[in-house]
């Protein structure tokens, strides 16, 4: 089987990571817009909501295969992933969700879906950006929620968004052109 090309695949992963991003972050401002007060934005934004959730978890799904085949083909280690989520098993077990393991989990997920989070800190915020230096109390972040089953046991994880799409750029620019120079 021929590996995929560093060049070939770099683009089309930050292209995606790009597109959801931009997804999303036009859902958010669409559900400010879709204020039932508001009659023409409420019935648009209503009529897009299953285009978008159809277009969103695709580019989703496509990132995540891209991603595993990528690491299998590679032959590159799952160590030293960021955790990006945590899944409770049916039983109540909670775990913590490494960036492998969450492709994993979309790629085999049932149902998926979108929430936010209330946070005291903004989502993008990594401690030198500056972006909590606001008049915000309160940040909402992205979490994605997928459900499944393995071997007939109920699971679901929740997936820090921001944290996703940052591991799939940090893969990007240092896993995989790392790898890339040691063959």
């Amino acid at each position: 089987m021929e590996k995929l090309q560093v060049d070939q695949t770099e683009d089309l992963i930050a292209e995606k990571c790009w597109r959801l991003s931009s997804y999303l972050l036009a859902e958010y401002d669409f559900k400010k817009l879709t204020h039932p007060d508001n009659e023409y934005w409420c019935k648009f934004g209503n009529e897009f909501n299953e285009s978008f959730k159809k277009v969103f978890f695709k580019e989703l799904i496509e990132l995540a295969g891209l991603v595993r085949a990528i690491l299998d083909m590679h032959s590159l280690s799952s160590e030293n992933y960021e955790t990006v989520g945590k899944i409770e098993y049916e039983h109540k077990e909670i775990e913590n969700l490494n960036y492998r393991e969450s492709c994993n989990k979309i790629i085999h997920a049932e149902f998926y879906s979108i929430g936010f989070n209330k946070t005291d800190s903004h989502p993008l915020d990594n401690g030198k950006n500056n972006y909590n230096n606001s008049d915000y109390d309160t940040y909402k972040s992205p979490i994605i929620i997928t459900e499944g089953y393995y071997r007939n046991k109920k699971w679901k994880s929740e997936l820090t968004f921001i944290k996703f799409i940052d591991e799939s750029l940090n893969f990007l620019n240092h896993r995989l052109k790392t790898n890339a120079n040691n063959v």
